[in-house]
């Protein structure tokens, strides 16, 4: 397998950098923000005649994460709870975000309210007071991912305030 590996954490990249490339690991880690994965780089006008006729300002020179980095599996472990309860994301658009990125299969860890890492550090997570086991729970998690893929099985983890879930398209 390939493997690309992305982060916002810069050690754990480098990290992950240096032990790959020991081992000889076909992983590919980047420091990658989830909300740079739609991010388009455009370029500027250029006079010079070997640009003539190219157009720098609605053709980007550099496409998004979710076209170049395509997978056959996404694996997202710890991520979504971050995003939802600590940056306040959009569930709907957590889902079209990942869907675009993945080819085939998306599993998901879901983290609830009542996890002791949750529970322990609340202040890390600046927009929990938004929510509640009525609007963040398994099924509003695996029903908001049935809108971009086929088929989900939840499995059990470790803790047990921990589930993943396996979506397929």
């Amino acid at each position: 397998a390939e493997v690309i590996a992305t982060d916002i954490d810069e050690s754990s990249v480098d990290l992950l950098y240096l032990k790959a490339k020991e081992k000889g690991l076909k992983i590919l880690p980047l420091l990658l923000p989830f909300d740079d994965l739609e991010k388009k780089i455009y370029g500027v006008s250029y006079d010079e005649k070997e640009y003539e006729g190219r157009d720098f300002k609605n053709i980007p020179l550099f496409l998004p994460a979710t076209e170049r980095l395509k997978s056959d599996m996404v694996m997202c472990l710890g991520l979504l709870h971050h995003l939802m309860l600590g940056r306040g994301k959009d569930i709907d658009l957590v889902f079209k975000i990942l869907s675009k990125l993945t080819e085939k299969m998306l599993i998901l860890e879901f983290v609830s309210l009542s996890d002791n890492l949750i529970q322990g550090e609340p202040s890390f997570f600046k927009n929990i007071n938004n929510y509640s086991e009525h609007n963040y729970n398994i099924d509003i998690i695996r029903n908001a991912g049935l809108k971009y893929f086929k088929s989900v099985k939840v499995m059990d983890s470790d803790p047990e305030t921990r589930k993943l879930l396996v979506f397929k398209k």
